[in-house]
This record gives C-alpha cells, sequence and structure tokens, in this order.
C-alpha cells in the first residue's frame, strides 16, 4: 500500500484568530494537489476526504472548502469528533489492533491530533466484565485538547517553562476526568481495569519513530511498537529541556512536529496515568484507514 503523508498545521493560530492560516491553507492545497496527482497515477476512481477539528472550528471554513474544490475538484467533508473517533476505532479495530484487542480485553484506543484528542473505551470481548458499561459495549468522546492547541495556549518560552507544562498537564487532568465521569467513568474501576491502550495519530506514531531512533519513518516498523510508560516518560523529559533547534536532531522527530510533541505527549501521559497503563501500543492505523474500510 502506498502511503504518503504531508504536516500543513491547517489549525495554526486558530485559537487566537478563530480562522484558517493563509499559509497553512496554502500548504494544504498544494499538498491535495499532489495526492491528486499521485492518485491520477494510479488510476485512483474513488477520493474521500474528511476534515477534523480544525475545520469544525474555524469561521471561514467554508471559503476553505470552496477553494479546495475550484483548485483540485476535492470534496471535503467535515465530521464531528464522535464520527472521527469512530471511524478510528474502525481503523485500528480493522486490522493487528483487533487480535490485540481480543487478546486483552477492555481497551483504550486514543488518537492525539493537533486541535482535539479522541477517546474509545471498548469491552468487546464476552469474557469480561465492564462495570463502565451499563446499556453499551463502546463509550467514546472528543476533546477539545490537541498538540496544536496546547501549543498556542500554554507554551511561550523555549524550551518551556516547568510551571508551563505543569499547566498543561493540569489542564488535560482537568479535561480527561470530566469527559469520564460525563459519560458515565466515575469509578476508578472503571478507569483502572483497561488491559490494553492503543495510540495512533502522529503524536504517537512520532513517539514510537523516536523510540525507535528512526532515521526515516518506516510505518512497518512503528506499527504495534510497545513503549512502557517510563520509557515514554524519559522520552519527555529528554525533549523538554532542550530548545526546538537541538530537538530537531533527535532521530524520529521529524521537523513538522518539533514543537507539538511536548504537548502532544503529555496528553498520552496524562491518559496513561489516570487509566494506569503500563504500557501504549502504538498504531500506525487509524482515521484514515476507517475512511477506506467505510468507503
Amino acid at each position: 500500500m502506498y502511503v504518503a503523508r504531508e504536516v500543513t498545521r491547517l489549525g495554526k493560530d486558530l485559537l487566537k484568530t478563530k480562522n484558517l492560516n493563509d499559509e497553512s491553507i496554502r500548504k494544504t492545497i498544494v499538498s491535495l494537489r499532489s495526492f491528486k496527482e499521485e492518485c491520477k497515477k494510479r488510476k485512483v476512481q474513488n477520493i474521500s476526504a474528511v476534515g477534523t477539528s480544525a475545520l469544525r472550528d474555524a469561521r471561514n471554513s467554508k471559503i476553505f472548502l470552496k477553494e479546495v474544490k475550484k483548485q483540485t475538484d476535492i470534496e471535503i467533508q467535515i465530521i464531528s469528533g464522535g464520527k472521527e473517533a469512530e471511524l478510528t476505532l474502525k481503523g485500528v479495530l480493522g486490522n493487528e489492533g483487533r487480535n490485540l484487542s481480543a487478546a486483552v480485553g477492555p481497551l483504550y484506543v486514543i488518537d492525539i491530533g493537533g486541535g482535539s484528542t479522541e477517546w474509545i473505551f471498548s469491552c468487546n470481548s464476552a469474557d469480561y466484565e465492564c462495570p463502565a458499561f451499563q446499556r453499551t459495549e463502546i463509550k467514546m468522546d472528543s476533546l477539545q485538547i490537541g498538540a496544536v492547541r496546547l501549543l498556542e495556549k500554554f507554551l511561550h518560552h523555549d524550551p518551556p517553562l516547568p510551571e508551563e507544562l505543569a499547566r498543561i498537564k493540569d489542564y488535560i487532568h482537568e479535561a480527561v476526568i470530566n469527559s469520564f465521569v460525563n459519560h458515565g467513568m466515575n469509578d476508578s474501576q472503571d478507569t483502572g481495569m483497561v488491559k490494553g491502550l492503543i495510540a495512533t495519530g502522529g503524536t504517537a506514531t512520532t513517539i514510537a519513530a523516536i523510540d525507535l531512533e528512526l532515521e526515516e519513518y518506516a510505518g512497518e516498523k512503528v506499527h504495534m511498537h510497545r513503549i512502557s510508560r517510563p520509557a515514554l516518560r524519559e522520552i519527555y523529559l529528554k525533549l523538554s529541556k532542550v530548545p526546538i533547534d537541538q530537538r530537531i536532531k533527535i532521530k524520529g522527530l521529524e521537523s513538522g512536529r518539533v514543537d507539538i510533541i511536548l504537548p502532544g505527549i503529555l496528553i498520552l501521559l496524562g491518559i496513561m496515568d489516570i487509566v494506569r497503563a503500563d504500557e501504549v501500543t502504538v498504531s500506525d492505523y487509524g482515521l484514515l484507514e476507517g475512511i477506506i474500510l467505510s468507503d
């Protein structure tokens, strides 16, 4: 399978301006044009494109969608946070994640994005009791915490000040706990019973690439790579102590994520602490594969 990825930071400055950044719009359209040409070369019959957090929140989303359609003839569908979580789960469990899920029972799937983070609590094994589930087998939510959003809201120094990072941790903890409580998961047993945690999205795959010290990104190596909580904390501490111009030299850390990787890691660590997960399994499959499986 051919895979191409581009980080265009469509949600840059969104928190401050409420609008999509002009430069990010330009980069995104250039990338979409490139993808469209690649699709033509490969004789692709159908193209699906979805927009997530940035397009859900931006005031000028409709203008952007019209410009994309005009320049590329691609129609982008803006999906809700709930739909994003649903497709992410489908993408993860539609591959090796299904085997992991069946083996360990109840699990969380976490998708850390630039503007939002989706969590899905799945109890799909009859061999396990799920006290959090009374009427449904799956619970999910989309939180307004994402790597770009937290960067712009809290980090104003390079490297970040300890108090800035502490504020991010507190903010994440409150957001996640409130989300769990709002979905009826207010018993410590509900969050502590999880036997598996799968993380997907750019933050998760970048963390795996750093842990593996990859010179170039390799999805087949990243996929299903496991990282312990102590190892993740060690990566976080290493990155938090160095400025961006040194951070960019770390193997596995692509330039497009060099400034947002710290808030992304803090989101993952925060959730791991709350659900008491000793390790996380990184999935290279997620929203993209969920979209493909839904077509």
